[in-house]
């Protein structure tokens, strides 16, 4: 039994204690402040305070894990331990040289980001406001990484502790927003899109529409069996979250509401597979939008959404977070930056969301991604080869670090044709290396 010492137990390190020995290293310990109780145990133990007690592993502590909400001045200091990157860097204080509690609940709790500064024109916290994209770490599962090599020294000091690395793990989801490039479109949409074709002298694209609407062509966004037959072949199973919203000017969607085939494809989806809302654009202004959207979740499944990842990825802490966990939403997929891949949170495994306003932890379940097409190709601007190689070498990270590997792909995205000419191979690369299964010779 590990014990852990702290003059002062405060909610933000009973939370963070919590993910680092529970979650990550998987085990058992006590939290304590009463020093003389410390002092007097004989097993392995740490000291998270300001004073060295000599018996014991040693973590000077910094103030941010016994303050109140957020404070704008937060300015972790930057260091280097084992040849990575760590904040609230220290010298000569502790055991290690940094805080790693406070440095772990920093990334986490998406400290930074309670900050109304730094916003995109969609309102999502800029990723070159971060710490991690600032401090070149955005492609490290920081967190998991420091985990390792603090859990390894403190072995070395007390070799009765077993600390395992997580093994890894990898998780293919996919959003559903437009469920078809020209099916189930009113004539006036679909008048326009012959018109914008030819404008733009994209004549096959008249030419495919017009096979679709006739029935003699699949629609190039139906791309369902693709996805059935990738997880007989890498043995895996999807996760899909679908749009339920309205259409609007950041909600390009096929309304689903008297679309009897958009709703039974949902219907036989959640049967088979860990399915979930997909909550619009609009539904983060409009607590109204959401409840329909739920509502119509319940009614083409008829069972209550628990999972959920936001459209556009727009995310404000703590407000979407709490609207979820209101509605009873388990777990969300949301967390991961449009523009950039890599890790927001630090960390390749699924955490609590800690409320900082209310300073508690709630029962939501954060899943952090780390890639997704539409950022590889049209926020990094990356050429399908490129783009392989930075999925490799995100995937690595989390193989050696252990933790779990999430990616987004849309329906839209895979039909190997027109601006997407190329990128079937990248995705199946992805399944190949997060599943280790053979490719087709």
């Amino acid at each position: 039994m590990l014990l852990v010492y702290t003059a002062e137990i405060t909610e933000r390190k009973k939370y963070i204690f919590k993910f680092i020995f529970s979650d990550l290293f998987q085990i058992a310990y006590t939290l304590t402040d009463q020093k003389d109780v410390f002092t007097n145990y004989s097993g392995p133990c740490i000291n998270y305070s300001t004073e060295r007690i000599h018996h014991a592993f040693f973590i000077f502590e910094e103030a941010l894990l016994t303050q109140k909400a957020y404070h704008a001045n937060e300015k972790p200091a930057i260091g280097i331990w084992n040849a990575n990157p760590v904040i609230y860097f220290q010298q000569d204080k502790g055991d290690i040289p940094f805080d790693i509690f406070a440095a772990s609940f920093y990334l986490i709790s998406r400290y930074e980001e309670y900050s109304p500064l730094n916003k995109d024109a969609h309102g999502r916290f800029k990723p070159e406001a971060s710490i991690a994209f600032q401090e070149n770490f955005l492609q490290k599962p920081i967190v998991n990484i420091w985990a390792n090599a603090f859990s390894a020294v403190l072995c070395e000091k007390f070799p009765e502790l077993q600390i395992q690395k997580r093994p890894f793990e990898y998780i293919s989801t996919f959003d559903i927003d437009s469920y078809w490039a020209y099916r189930g479109k009113s004539l006036f949409k679909t008048l326009g899109g012959y018109f914008k074709s030819i404008l733009h002298g994209r004549i096959k694209e008249c030419v495919d529409r017009t096979y679709v609407l006739l029935g003699q062509k699949k629609d190039p966004f139906d791309t369902f069996e693709l996805q059935s037959s990738w997880e007989k072949e890498f043995h895996l199973k999807h996760m899909y979250f679908f749009h339920l919203g309205d259409p609007g000017k950041n909600d390009r969607i096929i309304a689903s509401e008297n679309q009897i085939d958009i709703q039974e494809k949902i219907q036989n989806l959640s049967q088979t597979h860990k399915t979930g809302i997909h909550p619009s654009y609009q539904s983060n202004v409009s607590k109204e939008q959401f409840r329909k959207e739920f509502g119509r979740y319940q009614k083409y499944t008829g069972k209550s959404p628990q999972i959920s990842r936001q459209h556009f990825l727009k995310m404000n802490a703590p407000e979407t977070y709490r609207q979820l966990s209101v509605s009873g939403i388990k777990e969300d997929y949301t967390m991961g930056y449009a523009q950039k891949s890599g890790f927001r949170a630090g960390v390749a495994f699924p955490f609590r969301f800690y409320d900082l306003e209310n300073e508690t932890e709630t029962p939501l379940l954060i899943y952090p991604f780390a890639v997704m097409d539409g950022t590889l190709k049209d926020y990094m601007k990356l050429p399908p080869e490129k783009a392989e190689q930075t999925i490799i070498e995100l995937m690595n990270e989390v193989k050696a670090s252990g933790g779990v590997f999430i990616s987004i792909l849309h329906n839209h995205t895979i039909h190997d044709e027109g601006e997407w000419k190329g990128w079937k191979k990248v995705f199946e690369t992805m399944f190949f290396h997060g599943t280790n299964k053979p490719l087709h010779a």
